[in-house]
């Protein structure tokens, strides 16, 4: 093997690395502070496919730091997703008189789909409380949750 060839196989790995790390930059981390005392971490899977793969919401102390608001880690949860994290909130859609986390996903390609995971905090405990998918992309998911709730009451 020449010495030219192996800086060129040393080039393509450097290249193939440096776009893997690119693709986790663009990846969704979001923080919300919840309450005076918990904030939450919604964030895609990393190393995974931006189009699919798993994403997690963790459920931490708050820390009054811009930077790194997440303190101890209390409760959280890993979820399938088939599409990329669009969005995160807080909405009461059990309609219990306190805020839910709402994630929504977006599919990737043809149809741009929606998604939607709905989380309850109970003190230091998340817990998933629904789960809609295939909604046509102008559908209302807040409104769609709450169908799938109150379906199961």
């Amino acid at each position: 093997m020449s010495f030219g060839s192996l800086n060129i196989k040393a080039l393509i790995i450097l290249f193939l690395t440096s776009l893997s790390v690119m693709a986790d930059e663009n990846r969704f981390i979001k923080s919300i502070h919840v309450s005076t005392n918990l904030c939450l971490v919604i964030s895609e899977g990393e190393k995974e496919w931006r189009s699919q793969g798993s994403y997690t919401v963790r459920l931490h102390d708050w820390v009054d730091d811009k930077r790194l608001p997440a303190g101890a880690f209390y409760s959280g949860l890993v979820r399938p997703r088939d599409g990329t994290l669009e969005n995160v909130f807080l909405i009461d859609v059990d309609g219990d008189g306190k805020k839910d986390v709402i994630v929504t996903i977006r599919v990737v390609g043809t149809g741009a789909y929606q998604s939607a995971d709905a989380f309850k905090i109970q003190g230091e405990e998340l817990t998933l409380l629904a789960h809609v998918q295939d909604l046509l992309p102008t559908a209302n998911v807040v409104t769609a949750l709450k169908k799938q709730i109150a379906a199961k009451h």
